[in-house]
């Protein structure tokens, strides 16, 4: 089991610009197809579809293709929210970021992101893909 932020699974389902990422997030699934997320992933994933609906990029009809595809791949664990707001006062990291941080230390499972603050304050607990995918965590 991973955790997976709004991040990776952006890049797992939408059309980002940056292939590579796509190409790592869609190896992390295949190498563990067992996905949690603190349940704001939803929201964000839909913000970050929204940018690329408003540009033309995809349908409105093709946003939620993936999301209910996410919707299937990844279950939602809610975290501590005392846990989140007592990490609040150690990091710079969003409240929404934090969570993520929280449910990876609630079931001891790697957090896996493309967010390098997380992955910067967060060494221990977040790891990026390349990481992951080379065995090092």
């Amino acid at each position: 089991m991973i955790v997976a932020d709004a991040s990776l699974i952006a890049c797992l389902l939408l059309p980002v610009a940056d292939r590579t990422a796509n190409e790592l997030a869609v190896r992390v699934r295949a190498l563990d197809a067992s996905w949690v997320a603190a349940p704001i992933w939803r929201l964000e994933f839909l913000n970050a579809a929204a940018g690329y609906l408003r540009r033309g990029l995809i349908s409105a009809e093709s946003l939620m293709d993936a999301y209910n595809l996410a919707a299937r791949a990844v279950a939602s664990f809610r975290p501590s929210y005392g846990a989140v707001a007592e990490l609040l006062a150690q990091s710079t990291c969003t409240a929404y970021d934090l969570a993520y941080v929280q449910v990876a230390r609630e079931t001891g499972a790697p957090l896996v992101t493309f967010d390098r603050e997380i992955l910067n304050e967060f060494p221990g607990t977040a790891t990026h893909p390349e990481v992951l995918l080379a065995g090092q965590v």
